[in-house]
């Protein structure tokens, strides 16, 4: 906050104490209301996630607008395409990497339930489900949608693929295409100035509150805890995804392209298929500690998916 805000700040205090005690009483009013909806909203069990640490990096930021980290890392792939391959050869469907670094996603998160939630009025609340979305360019990039797999940690791999067959063919031609250009469409109509604000209205009734709307084509909690994005489907190599602040969303993973790569294996230089996972991520929900332990569990996960991720 610069000096001048400060000075405005100090001088309304002054005003109304001295003045008028009208805008003291409206601000109280309105202080009340915002504790009782955080009273309402946010049940005693989650508490525990309220400590002293959580609030200071809470008190920190305001909503997505500054408090990223970002970090990669580096997966070897070979027996991720080879057990793609098997399952693709087995089910005739069509198994891609983007498919099983979902599954692996869903997997992970019931054990970061500090990172699969929701700041609600100041405080912490987690999700009830393990959701993870993933976006898919529609109208041949010109465009992008989203779709998103509720209860991710539940769900098989077969599930998720065939899930997915089903909601992208309708997201780029069908039905879920025309859900998405009308909850889309009213940005033609509505100057660039008022759409953060609509933005934020979406959010907050969403996300915060965590009502739908199915008349607008609105989900709540519509990314759920990790949103995936696989730009290596058109070249890039190195690439981190800004976080969309009107979704809300906690974990971001932006896959590479696979690429043929120099490794280390007991002691000897061998040639591997790679890829670069990269990760922005909110600092309010986690610290780099954190974010370290769940890069290591999915880099397991996909380095050896039959061992961790079955496909039934």
């Amino acid at each position: 906050m610069n000096g001048l805000a400060v000075c405005a700040i100090i001088s309304s205090i002054i005003y109304v104490f001295l003045y008028n005690w009208t805008y003291l009483t409206l601000y109280l009013l309105f202080l009340s209301a915002y504790f009782l909806l955080s009273h309402l909203l946010t049940p005693p069990s989650a508490s525990k996630w309220n400590s002293a640490h959580s609030k200071y990096l809470i008190s920190r930021f305001s909503d997505p607008d500054g408090p990223e980290i970002i970090g990669s890392f580096k997966v070897r792939v070979n027996k991720a395409l080879e057990y793609i391959n098997k399952i693709r050869e087995k089910t005739g469907k069509k198994v891609t990497i983007t498919h099983l670094v979902s599954k692996a996603s869903g997997a992970i998160m019931p054990d970061f339930p500090d990172m699969n939630g929701k700041l609600a009025f100041g405080l912490y609340k987690p999700h009830k489900t393990c959701d993870v979305s993933c976006l898919v360019a529609i109208d041949e990039g010109r465009d992008l949608g989203m779709i998103t797999y509720s209860e991710c940690d539940k769900k098989t791999l077969m599930n998720i693929v065939e899930e997915a067959e089903t909601r992208v063919k309708s997201l780029k031609t069908g039905d879920e295409k025309e859900k998405h250009k009308k909850a889309s469409g009213i940005y033609k109509f509505v100057p660039s100035c008022l759409g953060g604000i609509l933005l934020e209205i979406v959010a907050f009734v969403t996300v915060l509150l965590g009502i739908s709307v199915p008349s607008l084509n609105l989900k709540k909690h519509p990314a759920g805890g990790i949103l995936i994005s696989n730009v290596g489907e058109v070249g890039v190599d190195l690439g981190y995804a800004p976080m969309p602040t009107f979704l809300r969303c906690n974990v971001l993973i932006a896959l590479s392209k696979i690429k043929d790569d120099i490794v280390i294996n007991n002691g000897r230089v061998e040639v591997e298929k790679t890829m670069n996972f990269m990760i922005t991520a909110d600092h309010r929900f986690a610290d780099g500690t954190r974010g370290a332990k769940l890069e290591n569990r999915m880099k397991d996960m996909i380095e050896d998916p039959e061992k961790y991720i079955p496909f039934e």
